[in-house]
């Protein structure tokens, strides 16, 4: 068990303005991150019902409380810090390693975890999303995204730890995405080519160098909801319409990355209920 600190006071920021006055730019040019890699890692096998019943009734095994809502793509890192190709336990998404990063202890229970490194030529997975790909989430689709992450260096800028935006870069202005960032505050982005929504947590206390995270982002077509440890932290309304892209899913950030480890990241075709948020949070 991991206690974690849940934040004391919540407050809701909802910016529409342009996309180059919000956060922090990822380089237009990011060819680095043009796909999701030639090796195709072997599948793994997915919990039967009957495995994923007994394992959520026993209340402890946190990969069956997550395949049993079904996820779009889930990534474990699992893989040594040498390993080219990021394996997704569905089958279906896997992602190529790209720049420097490294496998630590996991996050939720035994394993491994994956902290990425800043690098000039980017970090983190790439996993190939064209618009016609489940990851897409174009118009209003319904969504989850689940991380586990670790602190942040003291006084690093907001770091992305998962996002797709047109042409791997935030900000640009012939597309759009959406993203997952953390500084002090936990912030989850849904961004037009001409503006950009966001809900943030906001925390009394600044997001703390050692403390590990359990953070989930549900959209349902209307409304961002922000979980931080099981907890509802933050929620607005929008129903703005993202429009398709060719641009990978990156999970570390790319070029401006989230400075911790990050552990079992799960997305999601539907917005995950509140009981559901907490079941997996208890089953770390």
């Amino acid at each position: 068990m991991r206690s974690g600190l849940v934040p004391s006071a919540a407050t809701v920021a909802l910016a529409l303005g342009t996309a180059a006055a919000c956060g922090t730019v990822l380089p237009e040019d990011d060819t680095a991150f043009a796909d999701g890699g030639d090796a195709a890692p072997p599948a793994a096998d997915a919990a039967d019902g009957a495995t994923v019943e007994a394992a959520i009734e026993g209340g402890r095994d946190y990969r069956a409380e997550v395949m049993a809502d079904e996820p779009v793509a889930y990534y474990r890192f699992e893989e040594d810090s040498d390993a080219t190709s990021a394996i997704d336990e569905m089958g279906l998404h896997p992602g190529a390693y790209v720049g420097p990063s490294t496998s630590v202890p996991g996050l939720a229970g035994d394993g491994q975890a994956r902290k990425f490194e800043r690098d000039s030529g980017g970090s983190g997975v790439s996993v190939a999303s064209a618009a016609n790909t489940p990851l897409a989430f174009v118009g209003t689709q319904a969504m989850s995204v689940e991380v586990w992450i670790q602190g942040r260096p003291v006084a690093a800028p907001e770091g992305m730890v998962l996002g797709r935006f047109a042409n791997g870069a935030r900000n640009s202005p012939s597309g759009g995405g959406y993203g997952l960032l953390v500084s002090d505050t936990v912030r989850f982005v849904r961004q037009r080519s001409d503006k950009e929504f966001s809900v943030s947590t906001e925390s009394s206390e600044p997001f703390p160098s050692n403390g590990t995270r359990h953070v989930v982002a549900t959209y349902d077509g209307a409304t961002v909801v922000l979980y931080v440890d099981g907890v509802r932290s933050a929620a607005a309304e929008t129903a703005d319409e993202l429009e398709p892209s060719s641009s990978p899913l990156l999970i570390g950030g790319g070029a401006e990355p989230f400075l911790g480890p990050i552990d079992e990241v799960a997305v999601y075709a539907h917005a995950l209920p509140p009981e559901r948020v907490k079941a997996h949070y208890d089953a770390r």
